[in-house]
């Protein structure tokens, strides 16, 4: 991964005033993302990036033969960004009862610090599960190397019961040839405006004074190449369908050598099924202990990684 690369804690301390206790709180549910490296959007609301979809190929001649010539093969790549919208208002009355606390300045920086923590987990979400079909960016579920369970970059654990499906995903995170989140350049990632007092309804349709705060941000995704992630579908809790490492094992070669995982992200029923699949070949009989890692590959899980996703199944079935 980069060094220079900022993450969502960059992203955070660069827009708003908040103290590092406050910023680690913010990001700590969401794990995945307070890893992710972020860059800025190529031109406004849109990304457009180079990734790699093959190699060039390459042969052993006679000494007197020739070959065919070849080339690796590139596409570019428009990624879209949305906008997360984090805006909140609270009655002002509500929030002049803080007056023992630190005032209603204190009470607005809680609810905006919630409001921020609400906001990463709702990006995480959307990159694992593509949440809004609507208004959200294309997640990792819709990317054409990992939607198909015959797809080159994909692992099939076999589940068969619907609606009972988990992903599990290995990604490199990293630079141009990893996988990045994408902010919207020239624009504030993360705006969380001054506390403005107006009017706005009640429950009983009538006004009140109210203490609004805007908070916007644009976001997307960079995949990077078609090799950058990998994913094992269709894990359940059917016999022989849940998560072991023969499947991660699996799904790591399908890396190359030079794009292989630094984080593989899970539910936390697939890291329960993980640690059990070890009990199970454990010489002493113990019980395994909670994993942590694959192969030196750290485990990040993931509270939003869906354990009810429809099965994958081959394109057009």
């Amino acid at each position: 991964m980069a060094d220079n690369l900022p993450t969502v804690a960059d992203l955070i301390a660069d827009a708003l005033d908040l103290s590092g206790t406050e910023i680690g709180l913010a990001v700590s549910s969401a794990p995945l993302v307070s890893r992710l490296p972020f860059v800025e959007s190529s031109d406004g609301i849109f990304h457009r990036y180079i990734a790699q979809v093959a190699d060039p190929k390459v042969a052993f001649v006679g000494e007197t033969d020739g070959r065919d010539f070849s080339h690796s093969i590139d596409v570019e790549v428009a990624a879209r960004c949305q906008i997360l919208d984090f805006s909140f208002a609270v009655r002002k009355s509500t929030a002049d009862t803080w007056r023992q606390r630190g005032g209603a300045r204190a009470y607005l920086n809680r609810e905006g610090l919630r409001h921020i923590a609400s906001a990463m987990r709702t990006l995480e979400s959307q990159i694992l599960n593509n949440t809004d079909t609507a208004n959200g960016f294309a997640g990792l579920p819709t990317h054409a190397s990992l939607d198909g369970v015959n797809d080159e970059m994909v692992v099939d654990a076999g589940g068969t019961t619907a609606n009972t499906g988990s992903s599990v995903y290995l990604m490199r995170l990293g630079d141009e040839d990893g996988v990045c989140g994408v902010f919207r350049g020239g624009v504030k990632p993360f705006e969380l405006g001054e506390p403005v007092v107006q009017n706005m309804a009640t429950a009983d349709g009538r006004s009140a004074p109210h203490f609004h705060r805007a908070g916007t941000g644009w976001f997307g995704l960079q995949l990077g190449g078609a090799f950058t992630t990998s994913r094992i579908a269709n894990i359940t809790e059917d016999a022989g369908a849940t998560l072991t490492d023969d499947l991660i094992f699996e799904a790591i070669n399908k890396h190359p050598a030079d794009q292989q995982p630094n984080v593989i992200v899970m539910s936390a029923r697939s890291r329960e099924q993980l640690r059990a699949s070890r009990t199970a070949v454990n010489d002493t009989g113990e019980p395994a202990p909670r994993p942590s890692e694959v192969s030196g590959v750290p485990l990040i899980v993931v509270e939003s990684m869906r354990d009810d996703e429809q099965l994958l199944h081959p394109p057009g079935t």
